[in-house]
């Protein structure tokens, strides 16, 4: 008889055992689905976005060190982002649809040399950094 009720208390227990284990790993999958199924949709969302974002760029380089950028987009970019292999510099400047915008480029570029003009635009208070549509200038 106590055979009998020792076997019945292992089986009660490894069930148990079974459910809570399948309980904690359901739990976890839908967690890190629903996480990444949040992720892709920004994602998408700001590939959608920075695909409508356009900017052009034009330099005088015989004369000054000045480029003039402007918005070919249809959203307003909230910051303009040099890079030259290790520099990098942001340009807080609002440049709405359609504007253009002179200013002097920082004095660590070198004008000989390409540079990247990144595109930033922002998303329910987030900053998007628009790699994806990046032009790169030479003089």
């Amino acid at each position: 008889m106590k055979r009998g009720v020792s076997i019945l208390i292992s089986w009660v227990l490894l069930v148990g055992f079974a459910v809570t284990l399948a309980l904690l790993v359901t739990v976890w999958v839908k967690q890190t689905a629903e996480e990444a199924a949040k992720e892709l949709e920004e994602t998408a969302e700001q590939e959608t976005r920075c695909s409508n974002v356009a900017v052009n760029a034009y330099m005088d380089c015989t004369r000054s060190n000045d480029m003039t950028v402007s918005n070919r987009g249809t959203f307003t970019i909230t910051k303009v982002r040099f890079r030259q292999l290790e520099n990098v510099y942001d340009e807080d400047k609002l440049l709405d649809p359609g504007k253009a915008e002179t200013q002097p480029l920082n004095s660590m570029f070198d004008s000989s040399k390409p540079i990247d003009i990144i595109p930033v635009i922002q998303i329910e208070g987030k900053e998007v950094i628009c790699v994806t549509r990046k032009i790169t200038f030479t003089c």
